[in-house]
């Protein structure tokens, strides 16, 4: 639903000439659409467990960066932007795959996996007289649906936009 909203808010805005020229001229709304990031992410922090709140909020983010990506895409040409997005969907559709496919032997991966299950214990461990924040989001994720969202929802976005530049550097050599 997230890439959906954004997706589509970013080909009305790339296709739709006055809604094009009126983004790109009035860059002052781009620091409301930074600002307004953040302060989102505030509340939808402290209410990420309560049930009603925490999706308006997901929303709202969503609504804001769906702006902020419609508002770059201006900038690039159509053709570039659509590679990127081509790419950014074949890269995801293919790590989907992947992770679907369970016919690839993990033993092999035995050694590295049990040295990751004792640096998560001696973590643990020092999480009791440390209060990682980090550490913290590693042991409390499985309840954190809100949180992996938007982390998930974000390395999109940035996947994206890292295509983006990279094929735009292309085009001009």
């Amino acid at each position: 639903m997230q890439i959906f909203l954004t997706v589509t808010v970013a080909s009305i805005f790339m296709f739709t000439p006055p809604i094009k020229s009126f983004v790109q001229s009035n860059d002052w709304l781009m620091m409301f659409s930074f600002i307004g990031s953040l302060i989102i992410l505030i509340p939808l922090h402290i209410k990420r467990k309560e049930s009603p709140t925490n999706f308006i909020l997901l929303t709202a983010f969503t609504a804001i960066q769906a702006y902020t990506i419609g508002v770059i895409v201006t900038f690039y040409s159509k053709t570039i932007v659509l590679e990127a997005l081509l790419l950014t969907f074949l890269v995801l559709g293919g790590l989907t795959l992947y992770t679907f496919q369970s016919k690839r032997d993990f033993s092999t991966w035995y050694s590295g996996l049990f040295a990751g299950l004792i640096i998560l214990i001696v973590g643990g461990f020092m999480q009791i007289f440390l209060q990682s924040p980090i550490l913290e989001l590693l042991i409390g994720f499985a309840e954190e649906y809100i949180l992996a969202t938007i982390n998930l929802y974000l390395d999109i976005i940035n996947l994206f936009l890292y295509i983006l530049r990279i094929l735009q550097a292309v085009s001009r050599q």
